[in-house]
C-alpha cells in the first residue's frame, strides 16, 4: 500500500512539475513576443533639400539633408529626386548615409518623388 501511494504521489509530483514547467515557458514565449513589440525603433525623418542635378555628387553629404523640407519642395512627385530618409533614433544622419555606403544605396533608400 505504501509503494502504491509513494508511485501515485511521485506522478503528482511529475504532472505537478510538467504543468509548472509548461506554463513558464508559456509566459517566457509571451514576454520575449511583447518584447520584440516594443523594439520597433523610432526615426527621425530627414528631407533632401539638396540639387536635384549631379545627385550622386550631393545625395551623400549631410548638409543637403534638413529635419525640415524646404518651401516649394514636396513629396510624392513622379521623379526620381530622393525626398527623405528615415534615420534610426540610435543613429546620427552622419553615421547612417555612411551605413547606406554609396549614393546609388542613398537614393535607393529614399522615398522617391521630390519635384
Amino acid at each position: 500500500m505504501y509503494t502504491q501511494l509513494k508511485k501515485g504521489l511521485s506522478f503528482a509530483f511529475a504532472i505537478a512539475m510538467a504543468i509548472m514547467v509548461s506554463g513558464n515557458a508559456y509566459a517566457t514565449e509571451k514576454t520575449e513576443k511583447e518584447n520584440k513589440k516594443e523594439k520597433v525603433r523610432a526615426t527621425t525623418t530627414y528631407f533632401y533639400n539638396g540639387p536635384s542635378s549631379s545627385l550622386n555628387d550631393h545625395v551623400a553629404n549631410p548638409s543637403n539633408w534638413n529635419q525640415n523640407q524646404q518651401p516649394g519642395l514636396s513629396c510624392d512627385n513622379p521623379t526620381q529626386i530622393p525626398c527623405s530618409l528615415e534615420v534610426p533614433e540610435d543613429m546620427t544622419l552622419n553615421e547612417y548615409l555612411e551605413e547606406l555606403g554609396s549614393p546609388q544605396a542613398i537614393i535607393d533608400e529614399s522615398a522617391k518623388g521630390r519635384n
